[in-house]
């Protein structure tokens, strides 16, 4: 992660885009996806857990390049247009207080469907398994996510699980923030390694 630096008093942290990557072209790497509301405990946790062992750059990206709000805690989240988070090496999908919005949005299903395709791994945590589920990618599989969502996981067609973690081949679905930081190196690896 790049070197913290203190911010004034009253003052919103941002977050901005971070490497584990060695040189200026990465070959490896992690797209999140961002946008007003996402928990950005979420974010860091599900991307860092990820970058590190592939020692990837990590891309924050939405579908209008720009500041989004991130809420647990507070940040402003510096994020990039979707054509820069296109056919990366994994994707993470996180949570947040307006994933409706986002399950909703057709650019954000059709980005994601495509991203989805290409990418090695897909990491979906708490309500963003539910923006997941929105693009048919979890029909008739069993997936995890926030607690009070297992009614609305089985209207969007997922096989809804209390199971903190649920491993779909390349996709896997988390609880929380701390589930998905617990298996991010065990996707990295399948990632690098294969199964």
């Amino acid at each position: 992660m790049a070197r913290k630096t203190r911010t004034a008093p009253g003052t919103i942290e941002p977050l901005d885009p971070w490497s584990h990557a060695s040189g200026s072209n990465p070959s490896n790497v992690v797209a999140v996806l961002v946008y007003d509301g996402v928990s950005t405990t979420d974010v860091v946790m599900a991307a860092d857990g990820l970058a590190k062992p592939l020692g990837a750059e990590v891309r924050l990206v939405s579908p209008k390049p720009g500041e989004v709000v991130g809420v647990e805690p507070a940040r402003l989240v510096r994020a990039t247009g979707f054509a820069d988070g296109n056919n990366p090496t994994a994707l993470v999908i996180p949570g947040g207080l307006a994933w409706k919005r986002e399950a909703e949005n057709p650019e954000v299903l059709e980005w994601l469907t495509a991203t989805v395709a290409s990418a090695r791994g897909v990491l979906a945590v708490s309500t963003g398994s539910l923006i997941l589920a929105a693009t048919g990618a979890l029909d008739g599989c069993s997936a995890t996510g926030h607690w009070l969502a297992a009614d609305i996981m089985a209207d969007l067609g997922g096989v809804p699980s209390v199971a903190r973690v649920v491993n779909n081949d390349k996709i896997v679905t988390a609880s929380g923030a701390h589930a998905a930081a617990d298996v991010a190196k065990a996707l990295a690896d399948e990632i690098m390694y294969g199964k």
